[in-house]
């Protein structure tokens, strides 16, 4: 019942232009009610690649889930691609992908086996 109360709320939050007060919600609530697409796809257009990251596994647990996983090695990915066009961050980008795209293809290496392959000559796996 109060699930759909929530829902409720927050659908009007939304319809309503209070879309930020929709998110807060989310975050108070601990889950995401609804995905919001325009909301995600602005913040990948946008570069904010955490916050697109954290708002997918906010609505689902990559692990358990084949498709938010390739979703989120994606957005991973393109973070990655980015810090390697500026050399001066190239510390940084080691550190970056040891830290959020490494762990990303452990988890399943035979689905990344393809996209990964130049990162492979780049960094030890």
């Amino acid at each position: 019942k109060m699930s759909n109360k929530l829902k409720l709320i927050h659908c009007y939050l939304k319809s309503n232009g209070y879309g930020e007060s929709a998110r807060c919600l989310e975050r108070e609530v601990g889950k995401t009610l609804t995905f919001d697409s325009e909301y995600f796809s602005e913040a990948v257009n946008n570069g904010e690649f955490d916050k697109a990251v954290d708002y997918v596994n906010a609505y689902v647990n990559p692990k358990g889930n084949r498709v938010a996983l390739n979703i989120v090695f994606e957005l991973r990915k393109q973070q990655f691609m980015e810090l390697l066009r500026d050399p001066s961050k190239d510390e940084c980008t080691r550190k970056f992908f040891m830290e959020k795209v490494k762990p990303l293809i452990l988890i399943n290496r035979y689905t990344f086996e393809e996209d990964t392959q130049g990162m492979h000559k780049t960094y030890d796996l």
